[in-house]
């Protein structure tokens, strides 16, 4: 998309109503979704006269993109145009919102991770122990429903000989993102919880066969997921121990700040009384000077 002062009036004209609908529907790259909120902005400034925007639908449209991107598994943009915070004053409130949702998504990284989801989606369909190894050193911010049943078919999969290795690259890979700053620890464990009941059921299947061998592979592995589960729970609770311990501080901060405040209010009020009496003004002109 071109700059607004690279366009000619008829460009305008004739080109921006039809901009506009493809803006709507979701059709425009997220850097000229970016490019439109600053040519909003400099026509207000140079008096340009454009189509009425809806800003609304124009946050719908950037939600669709974000979603295709996401489905699609295109890569992070490498370039992408940046509207600094010192220059949020020049955007009004319904523009900016809309580049909330563009900045937060970029920088959140979500097309790594739902690249990297299914990468390992896809090589635990195929080779199982393969997508632990080629996926151990990769980054996620979650463990989910899709990817606890993608675990579960690939574990029960495995032969005997690689459910170890199997269990023992889960378990350090798993270990490692739950420590992360990416991983989503408030989110509920309902990845590792599903996973726990898939391999409960593998566990039952095993003792109606008679597979000693395999039963244990799935007892151990059921370790390692209920220790993964406290662990994300303790992880939670560190989490939310620190928050609590930064409100308390916080609050006691402002409290102190206010007293010092009201301290320091009082003893101007001292040194007013002080100064009138010295004046000489009697006592009932200075209550009627404090009220």
């Amino acid at each position: 998309m071109n700059r607004l002062l690279d366009l000619d009036e008829v460009d305008i004209r004739d080109g921006y109503p039809i901009l506009l609908e493809e803006a709507y529907t979701g059709t425009l790259e997220l850097n000229d979704y970016v490019n439109l909120l600053y040519n909003s902005c400099w026509a207000r400034k140079y008096n340009i006269q454009l189509p009425d925007i809806k800003w609304e639908k124009i946050c719908d449209g950037i939600h669709k993109q974000i979603e295709k991107m996401i489905h699609t598994g295109e890569e992070q943009p490498r370039h992408r145009m940046i509207i600094g915070d010192d220059n949020k004053d020049l955007f009004l409130p319904e523009e900016w919102n809309a580049y909330k949702i563009i900045n937060e998504f970029l920088s959140s990284n979500t097309l790594m991770f739902e690249k990297n989801k299914a990468l390992y989606v896809s090589l635990m369909k195929k080779k199982p122990l393969n997508a632990l190894a080629q996926t151990q050193n990769k980054r996620f911010d979650m463990f989910d429903v899709e990817m606890a049943e993608a675990t579960a078919d690939g574990f029960e999969k495995v032969t005997n000989a690689e459910k170890s290795s199997f269990v023992d690259y889960f378990k350090r890979m798993w270990q490692v993102n739950i420590c992360t700053q990416d991983y989503k620890i408030k989110l509920p464990e309902e990845g590792f919880q599903t996973l726990k009941r898939r391999v409960l059921q593998i566990l039952d299947k095993c003792r109606v066969e008679s597979l000693p061998i395999s039963e244990a592979h799935a007892n151990s592995f059921l370790e390692v997921i209920d220790n993964l589960i406290v662990e994300q729970k303790q992880k939670l609770q560190e989490i939310q121990n620190k928050e609590e311990e930064d409100r308390i501080k916080a609050e006691e901060k402002a409290l102190a700040e206010k007293q010092e405040a009201e301290q320091a209010k009082k003893s101007e009020i001292d040194d007013v009384i002080e100064k009138m009496l010295s004046d000489g003004v009697s006592a009932d002109d200075i209550l009627a000077k404090l009220k």
